[in-house]
This record gives structure tokens, sequence and C-alpha cells, in this order.
């Protein structure tokens, strides 16, 4: 379904797919309306496929106004920013995951910082997370440990650290490192044997490496929600 994400001025991006698998998006600057929506290239993002309901694109906004918007589908991911002054941008082909790879996640921090993951499961269930920094670009791809079902949670920090959540035999995270530029090896986070599923990931803007994952349990006695603190 639809995403939106807001910073602390007020500026709101709203995002979706379309029809021919396009990614749509859409500014507001409060207090006026929402802008005329621009269209991704073709092939870019697809319904869920892992949590239903759930989101088939993901979106970003940083405190300058800068955006991006990420959807996936099946051949490959793509990301499409928005430059305060220049307006949308064109497509970005960041991967070509192959199959059952839709649910592409994006997290961008105040600074325009921001992390993609994405789940290759027909690549084994390889956890996949490309890093963008608005001077020097796109990263290179990183891979990571083989996850279990479902969609990823995904956060950064202030300082361009952040994490990737995941289902694993209860939950598990990866730290991604800005001053190396890698991935952690698995870390442990909970473990339980109930179904887990709409992992979430937030971080803290004053504390750049404290991070907080929360996810929903199904289990004896009814859907609970449940929380972890992450220091990175």
């Amino acid at each position: 379904g639809p995403q939106v994400a807001m910073n602390d001025s007020g500026v709101a991006f709203a995002a979706w797919c379309g029809p021919s698998n396009r990614m749509w998006g859409s500014r507001r600057v409060s207090p006026g309306a929402w802008e005329a929506a621009s269209s991704s290239a073709t092939d870019c993002c697809a319904g869920p496929a892992l949590d239903t309901p759930g989101a088939g694109i993901s979106v970003g906004v940083s405190a300058s106004g800068a955006a991006m918007v990420v959807g996936s589908t099946s051949n490959r991911v793509c990301a499409r920013r928005y430059d305060p002054v220049s307006g949308w941008l064109t497509t970005s082909i960041i991967g070509t995951p192959g199959g059952d790879a839709v649910g592409a996640q994006v997290a961008m921090n105040p600074n325009g910082q921001a992390l993609v993951a994405w789940n290759n499961l027909s690549g084994g269930g390889l956890i996949k997370v490309r890093a963008y920094d608005p001077v020097g670009g796109w990263g290179s791809i990183l891979t990571g440990p083989s996850a279990g079902t479902g969609r990823l949670g995904l956060g950064i920090g202030s300082g361009g650290n952040g994490a990737v959540v995941y289902r694993s035999a209860g939950i598990k995270a990866v730290a991604f490192s800005i001053s190396s530029g890698e991935l952690s090896d698995p870390i442990d986070v909970a473990s339980a044997p109930e179904t887990l599923y709409y992992l979430r990931v937030g971080f803290d803007p004053s504390a750049s490496s404290q991070g907080i994952s929360v996810w929903q349990r199904a289990g004896v006695g009814g859907e609970n929600i449940w929380g972890s603190r992450l220091g990175l």
C-alpha cells in the first residue's frame, strides 16, 4: 500500500506502486497542497509478497527535504531521488537481485545518508544492503547472512550507522558501519518460537548508534508488540 515519510519541517512525501510497476511519488510542503505526482521507469515495484499486508514500496526524507523512493521486482531494485532544487531525478537501478526480491526498504537520516536493503530469496535468502551518501553517491552492494521469510526491518542513525533486522529462528540483526562500510556478523535480538513479523527499526537522532527494534508476535494468548534496544 501507499507509504509516507515526513521531516520535522513538515515536508512530506507519499509513494505508491502504480500501473506498469512504476513507482509514484508526490511532495507536500506544509501547509500547502500535494504537488503533481511523478513516476519512475517501469518494472520498479510490485505488490507485497512477504508479509501481507505490507508495503510494495518504501520512502525516506531528510531534514533538507531531499527524499528517496525505493521499490523492487523480481528483476531489479530501483531508487528515485528528489532534490529540493532540481526536483525528481531519473530512476537508478541499484541492484539486479533475481526472483523473489520484492520489498526493498529504504531508511534515510536527517543528513540525507540512506541505506537500502532487500532479501534475495532466490539466492538462498541472502540479505543485500547498499548505502547512499549525498556527496559520495552509492556504495557497493554488501551481502549479509541468510534470512527467513518476511519483510526486513531497516534503520539508520544520524551518524550513518544502521541495522537490518530479520527473522531467523527468532529475531537477528546485522549492523552497518559507516566507518568501515561493512556489515557485522549476526547479532541475536530475541529468540521466540512463535510467528514474528512486521519488523521495524528506529534510531535516536541524538544518539547515532542507539536504536530500537519492534515486531509483532503471534502466539499463545494472542497478538503482541515486542521491542528490543539495539546498541551498535
